[in-house]
Formats: structure tokens, sequence, C-alpha cells
């Protein structure tokens, strides 16, 4: 009795062990969950402001935008100018919105070359650098003249030719080409240091054309938005991107550095595209914000749960002991019932999987018929009351556990029976090459039953089964390795393509544009051949390209909140050159009453996708044919784009390889250039942007395709 004590004490201790650790760390993992959640939250209300203070930002742009075209509106209904009534009406339009402040205001006149002169004689005065008064501005195709400016001695200088500044050329001519529309430009340094923007707008002045232009100080605003919208312990950045168009973005700071304030927990990056300024908003949320995380109770969980779990173990642990006292016995009335034991054997003959009942001691109680063919027939051993040493004395002697000492083994074998306890399941190989899986289900007053089952069978299956796994993802690994490949070799040769065609592309318009030695017609129509198979060519290896991160999964997408009437009025601009030149008429929906819908797409992706289909069914058109471009809601959480043509269309054949790369769908052999990946790229883009294809009817002599956006 006093050894099953001293054993029955050595598990509760290994149990009650294993309840205390798990106790504690049970409690340490819950404090560190609550304590993640807790910062979660505190992110959570960061990002809450972060987009509230996005919201005025922008906001306060949008009144500029509407300040400068009310201006503009203003100057274009005047019968007569001069300065001094210019910077009046700049005095009154101050007076419109107080929270729009100018720095300077002025009216660009475009002046192309042969009409610098005229201007220069009617002002008396020579086109200047900007902030270079003394040096005359070089002769260029098309220049913007300040013909007006308020106030006086300010940024915007008269005569200044604003195309010599990098980022004010840039406004002017996106202003002039989209006419109607307030272009934001890139950030810039002033002369005093500060940061500033140029907005403009396409506008007429008594019969001149130009742009009404204006500049913001970045620099006061974002110092305003520091002293009296942004919380405590919250910075903010403005970084500029340089171009969203190359595989590389570079990035410069313009309001703060570039890199995260000193200690900074979490940063936030809104991402703001408008007219020409490529900005990142970087909010970086400081330890300190709002307090910091509310996490006090993952500290009480994880500090009071380690001590109540302690106590319940110091409880347990006595509660154990005293249950082993009384456990023993009841073990020891066991043996008195071994005498019914033949009445149940008697019944387990009939069972065909091995049945036995062992006790605590590891002693045989009953057993069924099928055991003695599992065990390699011991019938002069097995008896009531048998201890298991025996049983694997005989199975270790038959070489059922390999060569050696027959009572070692079944010593070695037995302890790690024991180890594994009396809920628990192993798989012995037998010498015939069986495998029995044996497993074990605890009694309510010590001891278990034991299973026995020949899965020889079973085991072969997984065997197999395992293998053909293996292979297969052996298949798939092959199949990725090539995909990679693929994609790496098409970049490699892209890249290697690119420079060359660049260089042949770029000599080609020296030579076109070289005044000094001009070329003959002969030749100018050479050198134009070269630089349009040039571009073609690099445009085909663009599209390849495409195609290969579109097939890989890696092209990169930036999602943000696109207006579909700027999208249709960019892709309409440059689609019309295309239409009209192929004599067709581009008929483009009037979306204004869609002016509050937004849809969660990449615009340069999106337009890119309108600019596929719409030139597909430019170039497969007749001439005087009509193409359609239409964009509608549909549902609640839909926008579909639908384009239309009376084209040629697409045979009912073609239809299920319409999306197949390379694939021209019956036009190989047509004058109409074209490499059939079009409409895979196009495919991709809108699947992985989450839109859904949509092609409610085909037919040889028309076609009308469509897709949707969230």
């Amino acid at each position: 009795m006093s050894r099953r004590f001293e054993s029955g004490k050595l598990s509760i201790i290994l149990l009650l062990g294993v309840f205390l650790v798990a106790g504690i760390g049970g409690s340490i993992w819950g404090g560190n969950n609550l304590q993640k959640a807790a910062h979660d939250h505190w992110l959570e209300k960061a990002r809450t402001d972060v987009a509230r203070i996005t919201e005025n930002m922008l906001f306060w742009v949008s009144k500029t935008e509407v300040n400068l075209r009310a201006i503009a509106g203003q100057i274009q209904g005047m019968e007569s100018i001069n300065n001094v009534s210019f910077r009046k009406l700049i005095e009154a339009a101050e007076t419109w919105d107080p929270d729009v402040s100018f720095s300077a205001v002025g009216f660009a006149q475009r002046i192309l070359r042969d009409q610098r002169a005229a201007y220069e004689q009617e002002t008396g005065a020579a086109l200047t650098k900007f902030q270079s008064p003394e040096k005359p501005a070089p002769e260029v195709y098309e220049s913007f003249a300040m013909r007006y400016t308020a106030p006086v001695g300010g940024m915007l200088r008269e005569h200044m030719d604003l195309t010599t500044h990098p980022a004010m050329r840039t406004v002017v001519i996106t202003a002039r080409q989209t006419p109607g529309h307030v272009i934001l430009g890139p950030a810039f340094k002033g002369a005093d240091g500060d940061q500033y923007s140029l907005v403009a707008t396409a506008t007429g002045l008594l019969g001149a054309n130009g742009v009404m232009v204006a500049t913001l100080n970045l620099t006061e605003f974002f110092s305003g938005l520091v002293a009296d919208a942004l919380p405590p312990h919250m910075r903010v950045r403005l970084i500029q991107r340089d171009n969203d168009a190359r595989a590389t973005t570079g990035y410069s700071a313009v309001i703060g550095p570039l890199k995260p304030y000193d200690g900074t927990a979490a940063t936030e990056v809104i991402r703001v595209t408008k007219g020409q300024a490529r900005w990142d908003l970087r909010w970086d949320i400081l330890p300190n914000y709002l307090g910091g995380p509310a996490d006090a109770s993952a500290n009480l969980v994880r500090y009071g749960g380690t001590v109540l779990t302690i106590l319940i173990f110091g409880i347990l642990a006595f509660l154990s002991f005293q249950n082993i006292r009384f456990q023993i016995l009841v073990d020891d009335r066991t043996a008195e019932l071994a005498q019914n034991a033949m009445i149940i054997q008697l019944t387990m003959g009939s069972i065909d999987q091995g049945f036995a009942v062992w006790n605590a001691d590891q002693r045989l109680v009953v057993w069924s018929k099928r055991c003695l063919g599992l065990w390699y027939q011991p019938a002069d051993i097995v008896r009531i009351g048998m201890h298991m040493t025996e049983l694997l004395e005989h199975l270790a002697t038959k070489g059922v556990f390999g060569e050696g000492d027959p009572a070692g083994i079944a010593a070695r074998v037995f302890k790690r029976i024991v180890a594994a306890g009396e809920a628990s399941d192993e798989v012995f190989d037998m010498l015939d090459e069986r495998k029995i899986h044996v497993r074990r289900f605890p009694l309510e007053r010590g001891g278990y039953v034991g299973v026995y089952t020949d899965i020889t069978e079973r085991e072969h299956a997984i065997e197999r089964l395992n293998q053909a796994n293996k292979e297969l993802l052996a298949a798939k690994e092959k199949a990725k390795a090539a995909r990679i490949a693929k994609t790496e070799f098409l970049s490699s040769v892209s890249h290697v393509l690119r420079t060359p065609l660049n260089a042949v592309m770029g000599f080609s318009q020296v030579l076109e544009r070289d005044r000094q030695n001009p070329l003959t017609d002969k030749q100018r129509n050479a050198v134009g051949h070269i630089r349009g198979g040039g571009e073609h060519l690099l445009n085909l290896i663009n599209d390849i390209l495409d195609l290969a991160w579109i097939e890989s999964g890696k092209l990169a997408f930036v999602f943000e909140n696109v207006s579909p009437v700027d999208v249709i009025e960019n892709v309409s601009i440059l689609v019309g050159s295309l239409a009209e030149e192929h004599n067709i008429n581009l008929e483009m929906v009037d979306a204004q009453d869609q002016m509050s819908s937004y849809i969660r797409a990449d615009a340069t992706r999106l337009q890119q996708v309108l600019l596929n289909l719409l030139s597909n069914a430019v170039k497969y058109n007749k001439p005087g044919g009509v193409v359609r471009l239409d964009a509608n809601i549909v549902g609640k959480n839909w926008f579909r784009f639908t384009i239309e043509d009376d084209g040629i269309g697409i045979a009912t054949v073609h239809h299920e390889n319409l999306f197949e790369p390379f694939n021209r769908l019956g036009m190989e052999k047509s004058e109409i250039d074209g490499t059939g990946i079009g409409l895979s790229i196009t495919k991709g883009i809108v699947d992985q942007m989450g839109g859904e294809w949509v092609f409610p009817a085909w037919s040889v002599k028309a076609q009308s395709s469509g897709f949707s956006f969230p």
C-alpha cells in the first residue's frame, strides 16, 4: 500500500505541476491579449482623429480651388482691366472666405514663341526667369507670362515666365490642357525658405488665353493646423512623391523630417493625389497620445491570475492527496471481483478486435479471443492476474521488438507503456510486418481497457497517399519556380531592352528637333518610323511585363477613393485623338449626376483598363462608327462602366478564348496592330482590384462589354 501511495503521490505532483504552469501561462497570455486589444483600440482612436483632420485639410484645399475658380470667373467677365483694378478685385476676394488666403495671385498669359516679340513690344518689358528678374527667359514653344499680379512685391512678379520653374510649369500646362479644372501643383521652396504650392485654372482675359494662378503657403497652413487642430502628442509630416508611375517612387520631405519623429509608437499614412500634387500625409502617434493605451486591466489579469492560480494549486494539492488514500482502499477490493471475470471472458470471445482489461497494477483482468492471435498465441501464460511484463517478455522472445535479451527488452517496453499513461495510444510494428494499434481507455477506478486493432492495410494506404501528396507538392513547387523564373526573366529582359530602346527613341527625338541641322523630308519620315517602332516595342515590353506581374500576383495597387467623373474626363482626353484619327464618334457619358459617388480602386490602373477597352473599340470599328462609354450605379454598392461599339465584334467561337494571352481571336491576319494581351492584362487588373466582369450580349456585328467596382 505504501508503494502505491508513493506512486500516486508522484502522479498527482506531476498533474498539479502541469496545472500550475498552465494557469500561470494562461494568465500571462490573457494579460498580453488584453494589452494588445487596448493598444489596438488606442490606435483606432488615433486613426479616427487622423481621418477627421485630413478631411478638414482636403476641405480647405477644395475651398481654395473654389475661390480661385470664382476669381477666374470675375476676371473673365471684366470689360477692361489694369494692375490697379486687378489688385482691388483680389483684395475684395480675400473677404469671400476668411479660411482661404493666397500668398500671391495673378493672371499668366499664354504666349507662343512667335508671339513673344509682340508681347514684349506691347508691354515694354522682357520675359524673365522665376526669381531672376535680370535674366531673360529662354525661348520655348509655349510661355506663360505674368500679366497682372497681386500683391505688389509678392512671389508672382510681372512679366515672369512661369515655365522657367519646373513645379509651376507642370501646373500651368496641365491647367491649360484641362479647362474647367483647378490644378494643384507639387510643393516647392520659396525665397523666404517656406514651402509653397501653385494652383491654376484655365481662363481668358480680354481675348487673351491663359491661366489664373495663386500660391499657397504650406508652411503657414501646417503651422496653423498643428496649433489649432492637432491633438497633443501627435505630429504630422508632409512628404512629396516624385512620380507614382515609376517602379520605385522617390520621396522628399516638405513639412517635417522624412523619417518619423523620435519615440513614435505608430505612423498612419494617407496618400493624396490631386492635380499634379502627389503627397503623403504621415501622422506620427507618440506613446503619450490620449495618455497611452488603457492596459491596467491587462496587468490585473496577468498578476491577479497568477496569484489565484497558486492559491487554487494549494487547495487542489490538499484534496488530491486525500483522494489518493481513498482510492487505494477501493483498489484493494478490485481483486475480489476477478472471480467474475470468466463470465465476461465468454462474452468477449466473439469480438473481432483485440480487447483486454488491465487493472491499476498492470495485471490482466479479462481479454478477447482475438488478442491471442495478435499476441502470437501465448496460451500457456495468459491468465487472470498475469502481469504485463510476462506478455511483453513472450513477445520479445518471438522477436517482435528486435534482437536482444527478452527480459531487458520487456522491462524497457513496459516502462514506456507506463509512462504513456492509461489514456494513450501507440502503434507496434510486429515481426510479420503487421502494424497493431493499441488504444487505452482509462477506467473510473483505475486500470484501463486496451483495444488492439490491425491497421496494416490502413497504414499502407496512408503511405501511398503521403507519397502521392509529396509528388503533388513537388509538382506545385516546380510550377511555382517556373512562374518565378518566368517573371524574373521577363523583368530582366524588359530592363535590358528598355535601355537601348530609350536611347533609340531619345536620339530620334534629338534628330527631329535639331534646328541647327534640320532633316530632309525623307530623313524626317525615316526617323519618325524609328521613333514610332521604338515606342510600339516599348509599349509591348511594358504590356508583357504587366502580364507577368499579374500572373505572379505581384502587381502593385494603391487603393483610394476615386471619382468616376475625374476618370472619365481624363480618359476622354487621352483617347480623343485616337478616335479622331480613325474617324470614330466618341460618346462619353455625362456623369455629373454621379459626382457624389466614389469607387475604391487604383486610379492609374482603372484608367489603364478603360483606355485598353476604348482603344480596342476604336481600332476594331469602322470609319464613322460610334464608341460609347457609359457609367452608372448598380444596386447599392457597385458602380458599372460599360463600353459599346458598332464595330466588327467577336465571333461566338472565340468567346471562350477571350482572355487568353497572345490570342488575336481570329484577327491574326488583319492589318490592325495588336499582340493579343491587352484583354488579358485588363481582366487581370480588374480581378485583382476586386471588380467583376459583365458581358450581357455578344454578336458578330456588335458587342457590349463592361465591368463593375464596389
